[in-house]
């Protein structure tokens, strides 16, 4: 139950930081990009990653194929922090920083726990999936599938406007 918790504030931190601190800047005085951002916090571009999460857990992840937003680019990192250490996926659009997505990905621990305000919806394959309503400042919806545990989420600043609907299209299209 720790562990759920402090990945929640690691979640809301570092959506915080991704999508307030466009202003950090280079040696040069100029903004950093997206992408360097990323990169100075850890994240990688290259999809191996996914595969040496898999090859270390033994875990078959999947990633979606449908957003409510255009993605230009992914990025990755392994949060050892947690245990076991978790798969944090970030696909963002760089042209328009608040149209980002995150992904927690980890081996299932233990059955999911519903907390005030969640609601319960189904995935088409009968996969129940959590709406996580009353989380702060992002959408989320977390589901338990194949022996991995994803946690989707938006976050609340983006210009779209995002339903449970979007979340569901975007947990279909993970295979």
């Amino acid at each position: 139950m720790m562990n759920y918790y402090k990945s929640l504030v690691l979640f809301v931190v570092v959506f915080l930081f991704f999508t307030n601190n466009m202003y950090s800047v280079s040696a040069k005085n100029q903004p950093l990009s997206i992408e360097e951002l990323y990169k100075k916090s850890g994240f990688k571009s290259d999809e191996a990653l996914i595969r040496e999460y898999e090859k270390k857990y033994r875990l078959k992840i999947g990633t979606p194929k449908k957003f409510p937003f255009i993605i230009s680019d992914m990025f990755g990192k392994i949060d050892h922090t947690d245990k076991p250490p978790k798969l944090e996926l970030a696909y963002i659009n760089n042209k328009i920083p608040k149209d980002s997505l995150r992904i927690f990905i980890r081996p299932v621990l233990s059955k999911l726990q519903l907390r005030e305000g969640d609601e319960i919806y189904h995935l088409k394959d009968g996969t129940k999936a959590i709406y996580r309503s009353n989380y702060g400042i992002a959408y989320v919806l977390e589901f338990q599938k194949n022996g991995v545990e994803y946690f989707i989420g938006i976050g609340k600043s983006t210009d779209k406007t995002i339903t449970v609907n979007n979340l569901m299209e975007i947990a279909e299209s993970i295979n």
